[in-house]
């Protein structure tokens, strides 16, 4: 027997004990803001789980910037190419200040040119790495986050080279940002074609050289 009990359907079913329904089917729930529910409430109907767009978004970024790194010229690209010759500056302010701390008296402010040079080296990251998820994605979420993070990147920007400010907080800001930055990049070229190893493989990286299905079938026929 089919019935309607508080907003959902039951079915009985009639055997030889006490009768019995069937666990109630799944049922979304509004809470109110527009978002959706999911879980179990207090009788132990499944709910959808409520929908937050900037926790997906970011989960989705994380996702394509990991996917990059099981991929050697991906990880060669990173290294070689964005942090070792890009940041070469700071590498070499880096060595400066090694060395002037180790052989001689340092400057009264030995920590200016480090922090020019790390606030040189992020903009031309995230600047790079949102216009190319700007002019390559489909995908409007990732565009307004591109355009975001280049946004707030400039207003942080100030901060981060005010002489007025001390410099070991603009340098420890300008070090956040490189780091953000270089997530970013990740996230922007993390599924791209050039960076993997087999570019044309199909979905689920399947080997090229893996014969196709069928293949054997159509070798044994007899022309």
């Amino acid at each position: 027997m089919i019935a309607r009990e508080q907003g959902r359907w039951i079915i009985w079913v009639r055997s030889s004990g006490a009768p019995r329904r069937n666990p109630p089917c799944q049922k979304r729930k509004n809470d109110g803001n527009g978002g959706e529910l999911r879980g179990r409430d207090g009788r132990g109907r499944h709910l959808l789980e409520r929908s937050r767009p900037i926790r997906d978004l970011a989960r989705e970024l994380n996702r394509r910037a990991e996917e990059g790194f099981k991929h050697a010229p991906f990880k060669i690209t990173f290294w070689v190419g964005v942090v070792a010759c890009g940041g070469l500056g700071v590498w070499l302010e880096v060595y400066n200040l090694v060395k002037e701390l180790l052989h001689g008296p340092p400057d009264a402010n030995p920590l200016r040119p480090l922090r020019i040079a790390v606030a040189v080296f992020f903009p031309a990251i995230v600047g790079a790495s949102s216009l190319q998820m700007v002019f390559e994605n489909d995908i409007k979420a990732h565009r307004g986050a591109a355009v975001s993070a280049t946004i707030i990147f400039l207003l942080l920007f100030s901060p981060a080279t005010d002489r007025d400010i001390p410099d070991a907080f603009g340098l420890l800001l300008g070090v956040l940002l490189s780091c953000v930055s270089l997530w970013i990049w990740c996230a922007a070229n993390g599924l791209s074609a050039s960076y993997r190893q087999s570019p044309d493989a199909p979905l689920g990286e399947k080997p090229l050289d893996e014969p196709l299905a069928g293949e054997a079938d159509l070798a044994s026929l007899n022309h």
